[in-house]
């Protein structure tokens, strides 16, 4: 059975040792074609339909990038991203997303467990070798973005804005009770998948290279000129800017004035939500609003949050006010039904009386006899209906006699 050329079968044993055997399981269909110019583009290919090799493989293989797709014991399958690489691994599938030196910052950052579901912090570091990046390795989230949700299918109602902010504001609590500062909300980061919305890369932005805005975003991080400030002020701004855009279908920033490719400051304000989205439900406008700084029409006047804790306060679900006439009532009303089923089933059967004493038991009749003739009612007949004349009954004589 024939074999791939030498240095490409060296290529991909380097890459994963059962490429090669893959790549012998195939021979049949790629006979002597390692004997023309262009066979280690035939076979790679053929590995490529058989569903061996990933668009990104074949395209780094090709381009001679053979290192960019190993980190550590992790084989890297595709890219989201400029930073962003999907890689699978003895653990299972994981993202990678590139940083620029083994900090102490990151380690700790990979060590802090944030108990949420709705908020994915990195678990490892790899690489980090000689002539290696470091990648922080975090679990994958199921789904795609928010950006591409809306993109496809409009706006969310006010009911689903608000559903996606107290699940999103929940994980966000966590991580700020862990000492977790998100620094890169936006609706690229947010995943909607069938457990729920899920916000990557969390703790990750305040400790990458900085990098100035660029369009790959759109319009969706709010623009700024020079370094990038990370806090809880920053976080809980571009949380309402997320919430913002889920409610109105557009990206927040979308209009910020550009200078030589590249996004300035000075774009217009946020209108206030309440102008474009009037089902928005009245907490979430007035947070939003005040977050942005537009005071909400009727608004509480509690003004802005300082913490995503008082954020899940404000967009918790209000009980009814309580009613003691009305608990009273309810409280009464289902004492007397528990009082009469009580009663009912611990009833005692009735007994039947005793006769007195020297007096023999009555005795006991035989059973009537049913029989098919119909009886006649001793009741008279209503006025309005004439009484049915007797019937005569008339013996007749047996045949024969």
């Amino acid at each position: 059975m024939p074999a791939p050329p030498p240095e490409l079968a060296a290529r991909l044993a380097a890459l994963d040792r059962r490429l090669g055997e893959r790549a012998r399981r195939l021979g049949r269909a790629v006979r002597r074609l390692s004997e023309v110019p262009a066979g280690d583009l035939l076979w790679l290919d053929r590995l490529h339909a058989a569903g061996a090799l990933t668009d990104y493989q074949i395209a780094a293989l090709t381009d001679g990038r053979d290192a960019d797709l190993r980190v550590g014991g992790r084989l890297v399958t595709g890219s989201l991203g400029p930073r962003t690489r999907t890689a699978t691994g003895p653990a299972g599938p994981a993202v990678l997303k590139r940083c620029g030196d083994r900090t102490e910052a990151l380690e700790r950052l990979t060590q802090t467990k944030v108990p949420h579901p709705a908020v994915v912090v990195p678990h490892a570091v790899a690489g980090g070798g000689e002539g290696e990046a470091v990648w922080a390795v975090a679990a994958p989230a199921a789904g795609g973005t928010l950006a591409a949700r809306l993109a496809a299918r409009g706006r969310f109602t006010g009911e689903e804005a608000l559903a996606l902010a107290r699940t999103l504001a929940g994980g966000l609590a966590a991580a700020e009770a862990a000492g977790v500062i998100h620094g890169e909300i936006h609706a690229h980061n947010v995943r909607l998948g069938p457990a729920g919305p899920v916000l990557v890369d969390c703790g990750l932005a305040p400790l990458l290279p900085p990098r100035t805005a660029d369009r790959s975003r759109g319009g969706w991080a709010e623009p700024t000129e020079g370094p990038p400030s990370f806090g809880t002020d920053e976080d809980l701004r571009a949380f309402a800017a997320l919430l913002w855009g889920a409610l109105t279908g557009r990206p927040p920033f979308l209009l910020a004035p550009r200078r030589f490719g590249t996004v300035g400051i000075g774009g217009p304000p946020l209108a206030p939500i309440g102008e474009l989205a009037p089902d928005a439900p009245a907490p979430l406008a007035e947070l939003i609003d005040a977050l942005t700084g537009h005071p909400s029409f009727g608004s509480s006047g509690a003004g802005a949050p300082g913490s995503f804790a008082e954020v899940v306060e404000r967009l918790r679900p209000v009980r009814p006010p309580f009613s003691p006439v009305r608990t009273a009532g309810w409280a009464t009303a289902c004492g007397f039904a528990l009082a009469g089923i009580v009663g009912a089933a611990g009833a005692p059967d009735p007994v039947p009386a005793e006769p007195p004493s020297g007096t023999a038991p009555p005795a006991v009749s035989p059973a009537p006899i049913v029989t098919t003739e119909p009886t006649e009612s001793a009741a008279p007949p209503p006025s309005e209906i004439a009484p049915v004349p007797a019937v005569r009954r008339v013996a007749v004589p047996e045949f024969g006699r």
